[in-house]
C-alpha cells in the first residue's frame, strides 16, 4: 500500500523511491536493493500502484475473474449494510471481494474501513438510486464561522435546501471513490453536484477544506476535480482577497501554478476556452 498512496504512486525517479523503500524499511530477502529500485521504478511507471486496470493490463494472470455474487455486504465502521443491488458495483475492476461463501447463495465483503463512512453511504446510494443525498446537520450556533463574508452570509429558503456548504467537502470525497473504485458515472455525478454547491457556497470556508481534499486525495492525472476548483477561484477572484484562501496558496503550491497557468491561459489573445465557464 505505500507506494499505492498519491504522493508516492507519482514518483519516477530512482533517488525518491529510494527514500521511501529506506524510510519504510522495504525490503526482499537476498535481493539488492537497486535492484528492488530498479523493479518498483519499472511498476510506477506502469501506474501498477494507481489502478488495478494498469495492473491488469500488466500482470493479468495476476487478476483471475471472481464468480459473480448475487448480493454484497458492505462494511464501514458506521454500518454493515447488505446490498441486493449488485448491477454495476461488480463489473467496476477496482473492487474486490475478501471473501466467498461456500454455499450456494454467494455473499462477497467489501473493507471500506479505510474510508469515509459519509462518503461511503453515498456510494452505497448510487447502486440503489443512480443518486445520493446528504443529511443536512443540525444547524449550530456557531454556523457564521464557515463563512469568508459575513454580510452575505445568509441565503434564500430555495439555496439551503439545495445544498448545504460541508456537502462541498463530501462531493470531492465521493469523486475520489469513485476514482479509487472506478466507478465514471459517479465521478460525473459528484463533480457536477460539487460545482453546483460551489455556485451557492463560494464564499464559505468549506471551499478551502475541498480544494486541499481534491488536491490531496487524488494523484495528477485526475484533473476533473481540481479544474472544478481552479474555475471557481479564478471565476470569483475576490475570493483571492481573503486570508483562507492565501493560506491555501501558500500551503498547496500545486494550486498556485494551475490558477497562474489559468490566468496566462485566459490571457492570451482570442482565447476560446470555455472550460471555466458555467453551463
Amino acid at each position: 500500500r505505500i507506494f499505492s498512496k498519491p504522493k508516492n504512486a507519482v514518483l519516477r525517479k530512482k533517488r525518491p523511491i529510494e527514500e521511501v523503500v529506506k524510510n519504510n524499511n522495504l525490503s526482499v530477502f537476498d535481493f539488492p536493493r537497486f535492484k528492488l529500485v530498479q523493479i518498483l521504478q519499472y511498476l510506477l511507471k506502469q501506474n501498477v500502484f494507481e489502478s488495478s486496470i494498469a495492473a491488469r493490463s500488466v500482470f493479468p494472470e495476476l487478476f483471475p475473474q471472481p464468480p459473480e455474487p448475487p448480493k454484497i455486504l458492505a462494511s464501514t465502521e458506521q454500518r454493515d449494510s447488505v446490498m441486493e443491488k449488485t448491477t454495476g458495483l461488480l463489473e467496476t475492476s477496482r473492487i474486490k471481494p475478501n471473501n466467498f461463501s461456500n454455499d450456494d447463495t454467494i455473499t462477497v465483503s467489501f473493507n471500506f474501513l479505510d474510508d469515509d463512512p459519509q462518503s461511503v453511504d453515498c456510494v452505497v446510494q448510487y447502486f440503489y438510486r443512480s443518486d445520493y443525498e446528504i443529511p443536512r446537520p443540525t444547524p449550530g450556533t456557531d454556523d457564521e464561522t464557515d463563512v469568508i463574508f459575513k454580510e452575505d452570509a445568509d441565503h434564500s429558503a430555495a439555496d439551503d435546501a439545495a445544498s448545504d456548504d460541508s456537502h462541498l467537502v463530501i462531493h470531492v470525497k465521493v469523486f475520489t471513490l469513485a476514482e479509487k473504485y472506478d466507478i465514471p458515472p459517479l465521478k460525473d455525478l459528484s463533480l457536477k453536484k460539487f460545482e453546483a454547491a460551489a455556485r451557492l457556497h463560494w464564499k464559505s470556508n468549506r471551499l478551502v477544506e475541498a480544494a486541499q481534499e481534491a488536491y490531496t486525495s487524488t494523484v495528477s492525472d485526475v484533473q476533473e476535480m481540481r479544474k472544478a476548483v481552479i474555475k471557481i477561484l479564478y471565476m470569483q477572484r475576490e475570493l483571492l482577497d481573503e486570508k483562507h484562501v492565501k493560506d491555501l496558496l501558500l500551503q498547496v503550491p500545486q494550486i498556485t501554478f494551475d490558477l497562474l497557468m489559468r490566468f496566462h491561459e485566459m490571457a492570451k489573445p482570442n482565447s476560446r476556452s470555455s472550460m471555466f465557464r458555467y453551463g
